[in-house]
């Protein structure tokens, strides 16, 4: 199906697509950005490159430029949109079809705005309509643009992101939206309007920062007490148990713990947890605490079981070691 020109048309056609949402999703911010009120934002460069040379901003861009010029997709030194201040040049690009849409609550500096609409709860709106987010962080929600995409299916997406900005600023009942979420947790949401439960959210995420502790976790390098091949041995003779997270002091763990996003390990299989001040442990108290004020937006921690409310990972027997 990918060879030749099928292949080809195949892949141009699925690149355009997530080019003409940017662009839309860039303009529609710009105007509501004018009235000065808000909407999501597409994380890429705000100026690119013409098939002439001349510099546009990215919304007034040709799409064939877009699709041809390599440039306009690397992460340059020194532009302030994507936030690596020392990233090395020509070391990092964006994939055109990986498409992230920033919500309000930081700035371009990381630092937290007076508001903010976490992603989670834009998610979750999606996902009652069938459409689904390749990733949520804090504020950030990526879609992956695949073989298939259609104009409808482009402007729907669109469109639903409409109507999840009219609902929010509306204050509209949680229950008639996201009745599933309402009924797995009365006692929490019952009586909230949309805007209700954001800016619930948003003063939990302001307060606590779980994306720094996740930060912290991942700039920490544990000790490595054996290497993954052998703990997984350790996983085949049966000699691990479940750990909570209150308990994962001093503790090896038997398999990686991978949050997703990033989906990158935190901790691999034979590195210990270390002592309490440890990252990891950490963080995992900090999905905990999230979970708890707020059920039904639990994160994807792979490695990582939940029981009464626990995060728990698999640990190798103290005695095996």
């Amino acid at each position: 199906m990918m060879k030749g020109e099928s292949g080809l048309s195949l892949t141009n056609e699925v690149n355009r697509e997530a080019i003409i949402f940017r662009q839309n999703m860039r303009q529609l911010f710009n105007d509501y950005t004018a009235e000065n009120d808000w909407f999501f934002k597409p994380w890429n460069a705000e100026t690119v490159t013409e098939m002439n040379g001349d510099k546009v901003n990215f919304e007034d861009a040709s799409v064939e430029s877009l699709m041809t010029i390599q440039q306009n997709w690397k992460l340059t030194p020194g532009d302030k949109w994507h936030g690596f201040d020392e990233i090395d040049n020509d070391w990092c690009m964006l994939d055109p079809i990986k498409v992230s849409l920033l919500t309000p609550g930081l700035d371009d500096n990381g630092n937290f705005l007076e508001t903010g609409v976490p992603a989670a709860l834009v998610t979750a709106y999606l996902s009652h309509f069938g459409i689904v987010p390749t990733r949520t962080t804090d504020f950030q929600v990526m879609f992956l643009f695949s073989m298939g995409i259609t104009k409808g299916k482009r402007d729907t997406l669109i469109n639903t992101l409409l109507s999840f900005k009219r609902h929010y600023d509306a204050n509209a009942d949680i229950e008639t939206l996201l009745p599933e979420l309402v009924a797995s947790a009365p006692e929490v949401y019952r009586g909230l309007g949309l805007k209700d439960l954001g800016e619930r959210m948003y003063k939990y995420l302001v307060r606590h920062n779980p994306s720094q502790v996740l930060n912290h976790a991942y700039s920490s390098l544990p000790v490595m007490e054996v290497k993954p091949r052998t703990a997984y041995q350790f996983v085949v003779s049966d000699d691990v148990e479940l750990v909570a997270s209150d308990k994962l002091v001093g503790r090896v763990a038997a398999n990686s713990v991978i949050p997703y996003p990033p989906g990158i390990p935190m901790l691999m299989g034979g590195e210990n947890f270390g002592d309490d001040t440890s990252p990891q442990i950490q963080y995992l108290k900090a999905l905990e605490a999230w979970d708890a004020e707020f059920p039904g937006f639990e994160h994807e921690t792979e490695g990582a079981e939940i029981e009464d409310g626990k995060y728990h990972v698999l640990c190798i027997k103290k005695e095996a070691l």
